[in-house]
Order: C-alpha cells, then structure tokens, then sequence
C-alpha cells in the first residue's frame, strides 16, 4: 500500500513539473513573440512542444516563429500539427492551408482545403485556397467552377475578385485578368494587395503607367504595406529612378521580419554603388 503511495506521488509530481516545465517555456514564447525576438520564441516554443507535443497552442507559437523568421516550410509544418490537434481551430488550418499554397505546395494545400471544407462548406477563404490551387496545378475549369462559386455566395468581397483575376494571369487572359483585378479595387479601394495584384498585371501588359498609380495608390492606402513598398522599389529601380526607390526600401526593411528586407535594402545599396550604407543597414539588423 504505501509502495502504491509514493509511486502516485510521484506520478502526481511529475505531471506537475510537466506543467510548470511547459508554462514557463509557453510564456517565454509568448514573450519573445511579444518582442520580436523570433528565434528565441521559436526555441521556447519547440520546447513547450516537446513537453507537451499535443498541444495546438505550442504549434500555433512555433508556425509565428517560424513564419517571422521566413522559414516558411517549417511554419507549414507547425500549423499543420496545430490542425490536427484541433480541427475545429479554423484560423490555424486556414494558415497551414495557405502556407502550403503561398510555398506553391499546390496538391498540400489543396487537401488541407477540402478538409477544411468537408467540416465548413462555406468557408471562403478554403474556398479562396481551393481554387487557387486547382489554377497552380493548370485544372482551370476546376478553379473557375470553384471560384465562381465563391463569387455567388460572396459577390462584396474583394479577395474573390483578386483569386478569379490571379487564376486569369495563370491562364494567360490578361485582358480578362485586368477586367477581374480592376472589380477587386473597386469593390474596396482600400486594399493595398488589391492594387499591386491590379498594377503587377499591367505591369506584365505592358501598361507601366497605370501600373505605378495603382502602385502609388495601394501606398496611399497603406504607406507601411510591405509588399506594396517592395513592388513599387522594385519598379523604380527596374526604371532606372534609383534615388526615388530609396525610401521604399527602407520602408520594406522596416516591415520585414525575417531580415530579407534588410539585406535587400543592402543590396540596394550596392547596386547604387553605396557599400558604407549597405553595411551599416546590416549592422543594424
């Protein structure tokens, strides 16, 4: 009897070091998180992982982690995890869905969808991801029959329009593509990634005016948008307005988490023929 005793006071205690073991390195995580200390954060969380693998919300820590230090396939992964913890979590399988996508995983992201939809067959944005799979893969009437879909049970949201004239772009219809990308700005004029989806297809069709107003337009709207203030640097430079182009990489070094924004501004720099400027944007990192 007093054997059974002490072993269930040890069992008792050890599931309470555990706990602790697992809070204190969560909370670290959170912290690190809090203060953009990504690789920390990612150790404290793989930690809190370790000590309690069934956790959604060690993973969900771990995919920020990740992602912030722009390992996007390992914040895939740890999302994924999270999904699988808990499927009713439909923010996190969103992300693990769209990671997959984003890193052009086009059949991953695709069943990450479908489950997702097997549960919600209303979910947008799996609609959204869905269909913008089946265009990476080329299974266009798959993508357009999908799309159009979301388009009838979402007709004011512009991110439908954004997919449609996206898979447009694949196709190669960029009249078409123009058409759908011009309706997502109109149908919110606020979205920066509205604009510099619009601006990338004239760019591409030879229509750089209007390309760098929607560029300029989608800053207007959000001075900070990181991808907008990278596709306009990208532009001035490619258009040999090298001075102009300085402050938007700047701008993108200041909103990128993983330092690419850093070492492209460097780079800037050295194009431009600046090497004291390119190392002190790194020693700043």
């Amino acid at each position: 009897m007093r054997r059974f005793v002490i072993i269930t006071a040890v069992l008792v205690a050890s599931t309470a070091c555990s706990r602790n073991a697992f809070d204190r390195s969560f909370t670290r995580g959170k912290q690190a998180l809090a203060a953009r200390q990504y690789a920390d954060a990612a150790i404290d969380f793989e930690n809190a992982a370790r000590v309690a693998p069934e956790s959604s919300e060690a993973q969900i820590g771990l995919g920020e982690a990740y992602a912030a230090l722009g390992q996007h396939a390992n914040a895939a992964a740890a999302y994924e995890r999270a999904c699988d913890h808990d499927r009713t979590n439909r923010d996190v399988c969103i992300r693990a869905a769209a990671k997959r996508l984003a890193l052009g995983e086009y059949d991953a992201a695709a069943t990450r969808a479908r489950a997702i939809l097997a549960d919600d067959p209303l979910n947008l944005d799996a609609q959204l991801i869905l269909g913008s799979a089946l265009a990476g893969v080329r299974d266009f009437a798959a993508a357009e029959e999908r799309l159009e879909a979301a388009l009838a049970q979402s007709p004011h949201d512009w991110r439908v329009y954004k997919s449609l004239g996206e898979m447009e772009r694949v196709r190669g219809n960029t009249t078409v593509a123009e058409a759908w990308l011009a309706k997502a700005v109109d149908t919110d004029p606020s979205a920066p990634a509205a604009r510099v989806a619009l601006a990338t297809a004239y760019l591409e069709g030879g229509r750089a005016l209007d390309g760098e107003r929607q560029l300029q337009a989608a800053l207007k709207a959000d001075p900070t948008d990181l991808e907008a203030n990278r596709a306009y640097a990208s532009y001035l430079v490619a258009n040999d307005r090298c001075d102009d182009a300085e402050r938007y990489w700047k701008q993108v070094a200041a909103q990128s988490t993983d330092g690419s924004g850093t070492i492209a501004l460097a780079d800037y720099y050295m194009w431009s023929g600046r090497p004291d400027a390119a190392l002190e944007a790194l020693h700043s990192r």
